[in-house]
């Protein structure tokens, strides 16, 4: 069983997509998201993120983090390591390589995509995920 992206959204978003994801392969393959970063996926996890996106790259932003971060992960962090006064001393930045990797991969993806947009979504995952983590733990 080989996977590659379907024609149509290969139509639709253009070579912006991670290279090895245009020939047929294992989709258990790892593939490092962007070259040099160490920061891989498999190939079947980047092409899901690219199917469900399709060409809005919020979506990619949202779909790529939560490939990499957990729920828990996400409800334990503050986001993108920018710290406001009244953030928890007891939350973490997400892991920087990997957030560096995804973002620099978006911005590939979409070229006008700002870094405060992707901070914003970033610290949005965050918050909505403390929510659904909160939320569970009700008795």
């Amino acid at each position: 069983g080989s996977a590659s992206l379907p024609a149509e959204l290969i139509n639709q978003i253009g070579n912006r997509c991670h290279p090895k994801l245009y020939d047929e392969g294992d989709p258990s393959e790892k593939l490092e998201l962007v070259t040099g970063t160490n920061v891989y996926i498999t190939r079947a996890q980047l092409m899901n993120c690219h199917v469900s996106a399709g060409t809005r790259h919020k979506v990619l932003l949202r779909r790529l983090l939560a490939s990499f971060f957990d729920r828990n992960t996400l409800a334990n962090s503050c986001g993108t390591g920018i710290r406001s006064s009244t953030n928890d001393p007891r939350r973490k930045p997400l892991d920087s390589r990997v957030l560096h990797a995804v973002k620099y991969y978006c911005q590939n993806f979409a070229p006008n995509f700002k870094e405060s947009e992707m901070n914003a979504i970033a610290a949005d995952m965050c918050t909505n995920a403390r929510r659904v983590v909160r939320k569970s733990w009700m008795p």
